[in-house]
């Protein structure tokens, strides 16, 4: 069925990103463009540019947040923390920036990670979240239920399980994603 839906959409996805492309586009002489630019620069300041992420030093090494059609990736040997570390950027995003986010995960399930968020955001350590044992402390019992309590608020965090899946597959998943959840303003850019 996946596969099936991808090939009906795949034309249509590209048809709309062909529509909304910037009509103006060719060479410009940049000794045209450099004074507008620079004017918009000083109407327009802004602290910081881009989705900033919760580590200070990582925006600034980034240059001041993530940006729009940007790319990063964060590579690392296996089982070390690398999609702990999305997962602590995407709660601070759907937290923090209240941005709509959407996980894709090759290797957990939603069990998985919700214990993992649990721990994270109550500051109980995840074995005592995973086996219960949380339950016999009263501090983190209170920890872990206002954690559980933030969870269920949230409504801009989207977790989806790929293993397995094909890239065509995980691509249709996204455009589904952004078209239902995340949805198109007036101009046909994507919200957000």
């Amino acid at each position: 069925i996946e596969d099936i839906m991808s090939m009906s959409e795949d034309p249509i996805f590209e048809l709309i990103m062909e529509v909304n492309k910037n009509r103006d586009t060719g060479p410009h002489l940049i000794s045209d463009e450099v004074d507008k630019l620079v004017d918009y620069l000083i109407e327009n300041k802004q602290e910081s540019i881009g989705i900033q992420t919760p580590w200070k030093e990582y925006n600034k090494a980034i240059g001041s947040g993530l940006r729009r059609g940007g790319v990063n990736l964060f590579g690392a040997r296996p089982k070390v923390g690398k999609t702990t570390l999305a997962k602590e950027a995407l709660l601070h995003f759907t937290q923090k920036i209240e941005i709509p986010v959407l996980m894709l995960d090759t290797e957990m399930v939603l069990e998985d990670q919700l214990i993992r968020s649990l721990a994270s955001t109550s500051s109980v350590p995840i074995h005592r979240v995973e086996s219960g044992m949380f339950s016999e402390n009263h501090a983190e019992k209170n920890n872990v239920m206002k954690a559980k309590d933030a969870l269920k608020q949230n409504k801009l965090f989207w977790y989806e399980s790929i293993a397995g899946k094909s890239f065509d597959e995980v691509l249709s998943i996204i455009r589904r994603w952004i078209v239902k959840c995340v949805g198109y303003d007036e101009n046909g850019d994507i919200n957000g």
